[in-house]
Protein backbone atom coordinates (compact mmCIF):
# COMPACT_ATOMS: atom_id res chain seq x y z
CA UNK A 1 0.00 0.00 0.00
CA UNK A 2 1.18 3.77 -0.96
CA UNK A 3 1.00 6.12 1.80
CA UNK A 4 -0.97 8.94 0.09
CA UNK A 5 2.02 11.57 1.01
CA UNK A 6 4.05 10.36 -1.36
CA UNK A 7 1.73 10.12 -4.84
CA UNK A 8 4.84 11.42 -6.61
CA UNK A 9 6.31 8.24 -6.33
CA UNK A 10 2.80 5.96 -7.87
CA UNK A 11 4.24 5.05 -11.26
CA UNK A 12 2.25 6.28 -14.09
CA UNK A 13 3.17 3.90 -16.57
CA UNK A 14 0.12 1.34 -16.08
CA UNK A 15 -3.09 0.92 -14.55
CA UNK A 16 -4.30 1.38 -11.36
CA UNK A 17 -6.96 0.99 -8.34
CA UNK A 18 -7.36 2.42 -5.82
CA UNK A 19 -10.30 0.77 -2.84
CA UNK A 20 -10.51 2.07 0.66
CA UNK A 21 -13.35 3.62 2.84
CA UNK A 22 -15.05 6.60 2.97
CA UNK A 23 -12.54 9.63 4.10
CA UNK A 24 -9.32 8.05 3.40
CA UNK A 25 -7.99 10.12 0.08
CA UNK A 26 -9.30 8.86 -3.21
CA UNK A 27 -10.56 12.02 -4.26
CA UNK A 28 -7.59 14.25 -3.54
CA UNK A 29 -5.24 11.47 -4.77
CA UNK A 30 -6.94 10.78 -8.00
CA UNK A 31 -7.08 15.29 -8.71
CA UNK A 32 -2.87 14.65 -7.74
CA UNK A 33 -2.08 11.77 -10.30
CA UNK A 34 -4.38 13.47 -13.27
CA UNK A 35 -2.75 16.38 -12.94
CA UNK A 36 0.83 14.60 -12.85
CA UNK A 37 -0.43 12.65 -15.57
CA UNK A 38 -1.17 15.88 -18.03
CA UNK A 39 1.63 17.80 -16.75
CA UNK A 40 4.46 14.86 -16.41
CA UNK A 41 2.88 12.47 -19.61
CA UNK A 42 1.58 15.37 -21.79
CA UNK A 43 -1.70 13.85 -21.82
CA UNK A 44 -4.30 15.80 -22.42
CA UNK A 45 -7.54 15.41 -19.86
CA UNK A 46 -9.80 13.96 -22.73
CA UNK A 47 -7.49 11.84 -23.49
CA UNK A 48 -7.13 10.05 -19.45
CA UNK A 49 -10.60 7.84 -18.66
CA UNK A 50 -11.71 7.97 -14.63
CA UNK A 51 -13.88 5.77 -13.06
CA UNK A 52 -15.88 6.01 -9.73
CA UNK A 53 -19.34 4.86 -8.41
CA UNK A 54 -21.68 7.45 -7.92
CA UNK A 55 -23.00 10.58 -9.43
CA UNK A 56 -21.81 12.74 -5.93
CA UNK A 57 -18.10 11.67 -6.43
CA UNK A 58 -18.25 11.33 -10.23
CA UNK A 59 -19.59 15.74 -9.80
CA UNK A 60 -16.83 16.44 -6.69
CA UNK A 61 -14.21 14.61 -8.50
CA UNK A 62 -15.02 16.84 -11.72
CA UNK A 63 -14.97 20.17 -9.91
CA UNK A 64 -11.88 19.11 -7.83
CA UNK A 65 -9.83 18.15 -11.18
CA UNK A 66 -11.23 21.60 -12.37
CA UNK A 67 -9.71 23.71 -9.49
CA UNK A 68 -6.39 21.30 -9.36
CA UNK A 69 -6.21 22.33 -13.42
CA UNK A 70 -6.99 26.06 -12.73
CA UNK A 71 -3.62 25.88 -9.89
CA UNK A 72 -1.12 24.10 -12.11
CA UNK A 73 -2.06 26.29 -14.57
CA UNK A 74 -1.97 29.77 -12.31
CA UNK A 75 1.72 28.34 -10.95
CA UNK A 76 2.87 26.44 -14.22
CA UNK A 77 6.18 28.27 -15.61
CA UNK A 78 6.77 26.24 -18.61
CA UNK A 79 4.80 27.44 -21.79
CA UNK A 80 3.99 24.32 -23.37
CA UNK A 81 2.70 22.38 -20.21
CA UNK A 82 0.68 25.54 -19.57
CA UNK A 83 -0.51 25.04 -23.25
CA UNK A 84 -1.86 21.52 -22.85
CA UNK A 85 -3.46 22.52 -19.27
CA UNK A 86 -5.61 25.53 -20.63
CA UNK A 87 -6.39 22.84 -23.63
CA UNK A 88 -7.55 20.52 -20.56
CA UNK A 89 -9.83 22.64 -19.60
CA UNK A 90 -11.18 24.26 -22.74
CA UNK A 91 -12.13 20.64 -23.42
CA UNK A 92 -12.87 20.04 -20.12
CA UNK A 93 -16.71 18.75 -21.03
CA UNK A 94 -15.42 16.11 -22.80
CA UNK A 95 -13.10 14.49 -20.09
CA UNK A 96 -14.67 10.93 -19.60
CA UNK A 97 -15.16 10.76 -15.88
Amino acid sequence: MIPLNDIKDINLDSHGLFEASAGTGKTYTIEHLIGRIICEKKIPLHKILIVTFTEKATSELTARIRSQLLLLLKNSDNEDTAELIKESLDQFDQASI
